[in-house]
């Protein structure tokens, strides 16, 4: 299990580019793509050294002169309107090939090690040669030491690693904004999350972690830029405590939501040492976005930052769905349907609350009727046994109503503490609307109660929807707690006997 580190700096971005390339259509959309023009992105020019190794080659220039203008060339290099050659390099007696090639994505091909025919068609390099076309968008991404198309003369690539490594001088800064060459690069592995920089919901891994924040210097959580919640999560991690435990965090949650009175928030996301006990599923990291650049306005989502490196291959068991099952482990059930497990899991949940809600409304049922059967000895007058009073009819009606199939949910969750203590002792003619509606008050706008919105989001819609609320028994406890148990209604007089008619 890692280990989490506090993060006081902002790291730089990754001097270094590596992908895993398959054999068939590569999208200029994919990863392989977009990680690859960010390291384009983030060159300076002033590089010491480039290293390219694919397919048990390796092509390197450890000139500082030609380094730098390799580096610079790629990272200014645009579309010339012309597939062929552009530019020849030449460091420590080896020819550096640029130009253009393809035909949907025209894009920027690298070829080092010996020849400078750009898009040839030739389809195949020598033993001391590496052609690398990550962005071009069809199934010809280029190779080391023999084919660099798809199925072309019956030849096709192997799957490869390509990676260009660069060195840098201790007078020019690494790619990123690192100091010297000492700083480590920030790992970039298909499933590794970067620290300092934030990932659209939509594409990154699903982690499921409870979170906390605070007011620092003003209202963080709803008022806060990203970059503020960042730093605050920064600065808070390993102050703030629970029960006298230490709270650290490994990210940030940017989420829109109609709670906020601005229509969106922050929450710090903890550090934990299992993030499997909950619903969480891995996806290969995607397009990322530096801190420091995002902005609540032109967001269309919600994003997850990171503190820190995450590896969610190693931390996350289960794939989301769609993703395959890219890293071996056997999660894939053939059929696309990864979170198989994780939705059955819910299902366990939701019946287990729902047949606790019924089992607790049976006994309350059970214990009033045999309570007001031992104190209110039969009569004429008295209300028959098969019709119930209006209040416990509410309550039948409340159980008949329950899905049957939640009578069969083994061993279900029962509430504890205070909590069960209110549902036990509450008599039946108590106002669940009253209390309902007392309780949504304080939770919404009780200063006390901020942690208890960030930890549980929004307050149901509904007292039905209370009852079978993940929240529900801690909010109810917090609540008794700042507003004393229920106290029972006065008992209503007894009815006068009416004398007979004569």
């Amino acid at each position: 299990m890692m280990l989490w580190l506090v993060l006081l700096w902002r790291p730089a971005a990754a001097s270094n580019w590596e992908q895993e390339m398959t054999p068939g259509h590569i999208s200029s959309s994919g990863l392989e793509c977009t990680s690859y023009n960010e390291w384009r992105a983030c060159l300076t020019g002033t590089e010491s050294s480039i290293t390219l190794t694919t397919n048990g080659v390796t092509v390197a220039c450890t000139d500082p002169t030609e380094a730098a203008a390799i580096t610079t060339y790629i990272r200014d290099w645009t579309q010339s309107g012309e597939n062929g050659l552009d530019q020849v390099l030449s460091c420590d007696g080896v020819s550096w090939a640029f130009g253009q090639c393809g035909g949907n994505n025209p894009s920027l091909e690298i070829r080092a090690g010996g020849g400078t025919k750009i898009c040839d068609g030739d389809c195949f390099v020598s033993s001391s040669e590496i052609v690398m076309r990550p962005c071009i968008d069809n199934e010809n991404w280029g190779g080391g030491n023999g084919p660099t198309c798809g199925d072309r003369n019956n030849l096709i690539q192997p799957t490869q690693t390509f990676a260009i490594s660069t060195g840098t001088s201790s007078q020019s800064s690494q790619c990123g904004g690192g100091s010297d060459s000492s700083t480590p690069a920030t790992p970039t592995g298909l499933f590794t999350f970067q620290a300092g920089r934030c990932y659209p919901q939509s594409e990154a891994s699903y982690i499921n972690t409870g979170g906390t924040m605070g007011s620092w210097p003003v209202n963080v959580i709803e008022l806060g830029s990203p970059q503020e919640c960042y730093d605050w999560c920064v600065d808070n991690t390993g102050t703030n405590t629970m029960n006298g435990v230490p709270i650290y965090y490994m990210g940030l949650q940017l989420e829109f939501t109609g709670y906020s009175s601005s229509g969106h928030q922050c929450m710090c996301k903890k550090a934990k040492d299992d993030y499997n006990g909950q619903i969480s599923c891995k996806r290969p990291a995607g397009t990322s976005t530096a801190i420091e650049d995002m902005d609540w306005s032109w967001m269309t989502e919600d994003y997850v930052c990171f503190l820190e490196d995450f590896n969610a291959d190693a931390e996350l068991t289960e794939n989301c769905a769609g993703q395959g099952d890219a890293d071996g482990g056997g999660n894939d059930d053939g059929g696309g349907n990864d979170d198989g497990d994780s939705d059955d899991n819910s299902l366990a949940v939701i019946l287990g609350v729902v047949a606790a809600v019924v089992v607790v409304v049976g006994i309350v049922v059970f214990a009033i009727m045999k309570r007001r059967k031992s104190a209110k000895p039969p009569s004429a007058a008295a209300t028959p046994a098969h019709e119930p009073t209006a209040p416990i009819k509410a309550l039948e009606m409340m159980a008949e109503e329950a899905p049957s199939s939640a009578l069969v949910a083994e061993e279900p969750p029962v509430a504890e503490g205070r909590a069960a203590e209110a549902v036990a002792e509450e008599p039946a003619s108590a106002d669940a609307a009253t209390m309902y509606h007392r309780m949504q008050v304080w939770y919404n706008d009780a200063p006390e109660t901020a942690a208890l919105r960030a930890a549980w989001g929004a307050y149901p819609t509904t007292p039905r929807a209370l009852e079978a609320w993940s929240g529900f028994v801690t909010v109810t406890n917090a609540f008794l707690d700042h507003a004393g148990p229920p106290v029972a209604p006065a008992a209503s007089p007894p009815e006068a006997e009416l004398e007979p008619e004569c």
